[in-house]
């Protein structure tokens, strides 16, 4: 038993939901400003696409691609979302609270002192390139389930990765932090003459958002990622996409985007998401859940000395 290629899935369950919730709290702060009835309005209809879509003929290539590609679509237009409702909905954000409790955990603002502290290039370009590489990690898997003809595990693997980001925006949506970012002056030194140091800052100028800091995203993000490589890809991928997962966790505070708590959260609302609540949801839809095969640890083992 799986999920059907044809029909409605999941995450289009889970994306008419969060449309629907988007909705509600345009249409509630319309009087604040005058775009909110409208991004309402579209949300209300977007709400229904996973209807039409349902009952679309699937023969044409063009709608087959549209089928498959349009979450991703969704996930950059909920991003840039986030701003939007920011400065509509709060007045402030609750960096201050953020950075006592980062200081109050790690006991020095790591966002501040990390790359400080290891400013040399062969540290700096790794993780840099780690945070960049993200990017295209989120649809890789996508299209390379797609091309084997996975399509059972590429709809739940969109699911546990939109579950994941949604989650996240819903955060944000209700407990606003800019982050160090928008908040306070970069380190510059000596990573910033890396190449990857100039790549990342030019792609974050463009795609920053307001409200977008705790949790990490980014973090939530490549740690789903990792858990699904564990589920639907052979050991070796499922290994350097953990690899990669752990290198984002540390260059979202590292990059001096983020306080580290930040990452912590975005680490804890992965693993919530991926061992809780994505197998709770799919359990509930009737769907199988599958758990991931991780590498087996072989501890040496004492003699007993005689004990039986």
């Amino acid at each position: 038993m799986g999920m059907k290629p044809h029909g409605a899935a999941p995450f289009d369950r889970l994306l008419a939901v969060y449309n629907l919730l988007m909705a509600a709290i345009w249409l509630a702060i319309g009087s604040r400003t005058a775009a909110a009835p409208w991004i309402g309005t579209a949300h209300m209809a977007a709400a229904a696409l996973p209807v039409l879509l349902d009952r679309a003929p699937l023969q044409s290539r063009g709608m087959r691609f549209v089928r498959h590609a349009y979450p991703v679509a969704w996930l950059g237009i909920f991003w840039s979302e986030v701003d939007l409702l920011r400065r509509a909905l709060h007045p402030y954000a609750h960096d201050a609270f953020i950075r006592a409790l980062d200081i109050g955990v790690f006991g020095q603002p790591l966002h501040a002192t990390f790359m400080a502290s290891f400013p040399s290039l062969w540290v700096s370009e790794p993780l840099h390139f780690a945070y960049f590489a993200y990017y295209p990690a989120i649809g890789l898997p996508i299209v390379a389930l797609a091309v084997q003809g996975r399509m059972t595990a590429m709809y739940e693997m969109y699911f546990r990765l939109m579950l994941a980001y949604l989650t996240c925006f819903c955060l944000f949506a209700i407990f606003p932090v800019d982050g160090p970012q928008h908040t306070q002056s970069f380190f510059v030194g000596h990573p910033a003459s890396g190449v990857w140091y100039r790549v990342v800052h030019a792609v974050n100028g463009v795609g920053g958002s307001l409200g977008a800091a705790f949790p990490s995203s980014h973090a939530a993000g490549a740690v789903s990622i990792a858990y699904c490589a564990w589920l639907y890809f052979r050991r070796p991928v499922a290994l350097l996409m953990t690899l990669h997962a752990g290198a984002v966790v540390l260059a979202t505070f590292y990059t001096q985007y983020h306080y580290a708590i930040d990452s912590l959260a975005g680490l804890t609302t992965a693993l919530v998401v991926q061992l809780w609540l994505a197998p709770a949801l799919l359990a509930y839809d009737g769907r199988p859940v599958k758990l991931p095969v991780l590498p087996r640890v072989r501890w040496p083992v004492r003699a007993s000395g005689g004990i039986p």
